[in-house]
C-alpha cells in the first residue's frame, strides 16, 4: 500500500467518524444533566441570524457540542485511561486514584471564602444565639485527600494552619471537637467525598458527649446497600469498582419523626433512611433525603427536652441520625439551601439548645454555595 492510499485511507476514516458523530448529534435529543458528572449540560443556542456570527453565539455552540457528544461519558473514560497510563500524569480532571481511593487534589486555602463562612457564623450567633444559653462546638471536617496525598505524592492542604486561620477568625465562644484523630482513610468512601455512617460513631459520641451529654446509640442494626456508586466516579471519569452503602438503624431511630421545610415552607413527612433515594442521581441522599434546607428529626423516646441545632454540610446527613437517640428534637440547617436571613421566622428552637457548626474543609474553600445574606 503506498503512502498516498494510506493517507486517503487515514483522512476518509476521521472524516466518516467525525460525520457520524455529527449525525448523532444531530438526530440524539440533547440531555439536560450529565447523571455522571452531576452537573446540567449545555443546551445549543437558538439561532438568530443577526446573533448568528457573535462570540458569545459560538462560545456557546462549542460548549454545547463537547457536553451533548455522542459517547461522552466513554470518550472521558478514555481520556482518563490514556492520561494515566499512557501520558502518565498523576490525576485526571483534578482527580487522582490511589489504593483504589478516587480523590480530589485539593491544596489550596483560600481566605477569603474561609473569611465568608466565619462572617456568616458570627452573624447567626449575634442575631440567632446570643440571646440564649447555648452550649456551643465547632467541628471541622478534613478532605479525604488529606489522609492520600502524602503517600500519593499529591499536594495536599495544610489542614493545621486551615484551622487555626478558620478558629481565629470567629468571634463568639465555643468548644473545639476535633474529629480529625478520629478519623482515617479507611473512614471514606472510595469513590465518593463523604465518610461512611458506620465508621463515624464514635464522632458522634465524641461530639454528644462534648456537650456534656450522654450519648445513647450504640445498638445498631447494620444493613447494606450493593452498588454505590459515589460523585467523584463520574467527575474523575477514572476505572471504579462499585462499593457498599451501609447505614445503622434501631427500632427508636425508625420511630423518630423526620420532616423537611420545602420551597413553599411547607413541612413534608421524610425518613432518616428514604431507601428510594438511592436509586436517584446521587445515591449519598439515602440519607435525610439530600440536600435540604432544614430537617427536623423528633425523638419521642426521649423525654428529657434536650434540643441539638446542627449547621452543616453534605457530610452532617449520615451524622446526624446518630445523634437522634440523645435528643428529643434535632434541627439540622443546611446554609447552601437556606434564606439564613429568615432562619428565626422559619424554625424555633429552645434557649439551651446545643448548637453544633460542623462544617469540611472541601465545603468552607468553596463558599460560593453559602448563603451570606444573614450579613447584609
Amino acid at each position: 500500500m503506498t503512502d498516498r492510499l494510506k493517507d486517503i485511507l487515514t483522512t476518509i476514516t476521521f472524516l466518516l467518524i467525525v460525520g457520524i458523530l455529527f449525525l448523532l448529534c444531530l438526530i440524539s435529543p440533547p440531555k439536560e444533566v450529565s447523571e455522571s458528572e452531576r452537573r446540567p449540560l449545555a443546551q445549543f443556542p437558538e439561532l438568530e441570524w443577526n446573533k448568528v456570527l457573535s462570540a458569545s453565539v459560538m462560545k456557546d455552540f462549542s460548549k454545547a457540542a463537547s457536553d451533548q457528544l455522542p459517547f461522552r461519558d466513554e470518550f472521558r473514560g478514555l481520556k482518563a485511561i490514556f492520561n494515566n497510563n499512557v501520558l502518565m500524569l498523576d490525576d485526571n480532571n483534578g482527580f487522582y486514584k490511589h489504593e483504589d481511593y478516587i480523590a480530589k487534589n485539593e491544596y489550596r486555602m483560600s481566605k477569603p471564602d474561609i473569611n465568608k463562612v466565619t462572617k456568616i457564623m458570627n452573624a447567626i450567633n449575634k442575631k440567632l444565639l446570643s440571646d440564649g444559653n447555648h452550649n456551643i462546638i465547632v467541628s471541622l471536617i478534613p478532605d479525604k485527600n488529606h489522609f492520600l496525598y502524602k503517600d500519593s505524592g499529591h499536594l495536599g492542604l495544610d489542614y493545621e494552619n486551615f484551622k487555626d486561620y478558620f478558629y481565629s477568625s470567629l468571634e463568639f465562644e465555643s468548644k473545639k471537637a476535633e474529629v480529625e484523630p478520629l478519623l482515617e482513610i479507611e473512614d471514606y468512601y472510595y469513590t465518593d467525598t463523604h465518610w461512611r455512617q458506620e465508621k463515624i460513631v464514635d464522632i458522634a459520641k465524641s461530639i454528644v458527649e462534648g456537650f456534656g451529654r450522654e450519648y445513647v446509640g450504640s445498638q445498631f442494626t447494620v444493613l447494606p446497600l450493593e452498588d454505590f456508586k459515589g460523585v467523584y466516579a463520574g467527575q474523575s471519569a477514572l476505572p471504579y469498582e462499585k462499593e457498599t452503602l451501609y447505614y445503622l438503624t434501631n427500632k427508636t431511630m425508625e420511630n423518630c419523626k423526620v420532616q423537611y421545610m420545602d420551597a413553599n415552607a411547607d413541612w413534608i413527612d421524610t425518613k432518616l433512611y428514604p431507601i428510594e433515594q438511592f436509586t436517584s442521581m446521587d445515591q449519598y441522599n439515602v440519607f435525610l433525603n439530600g440536600p435540604q434546607g432544614l430537617i427536623t428529626i423528633e425523638n419521642p423516646e426521649n423525654t428529657t427536652g434536650n434540643q441539638l441545632v446542627v449547621f452543616r454540610d453534605s457530610f452532617g446527613s449520615s451524622i446526624s441520625p446518630l445523634f437522634a437517640e440523645s435528643y428529643s428534637k434535632v434541627i439540622l440547617i443546611d446554609l447552601r439551601y437556606v434564606e439564613t436571613m429568615f432562619l428565626d421566622k422559619l424554625i424555633s428552637f429552645s434557649p439551651d439548645a446545643d448548637v453544633l457548626f460542623l462544617f469540611s474543609t472541601l465545603a468552607i474553600n468553596s463558599s460560593d454555595t453559602f448563603n451570606s445574606s444573614i450579613t447584609r
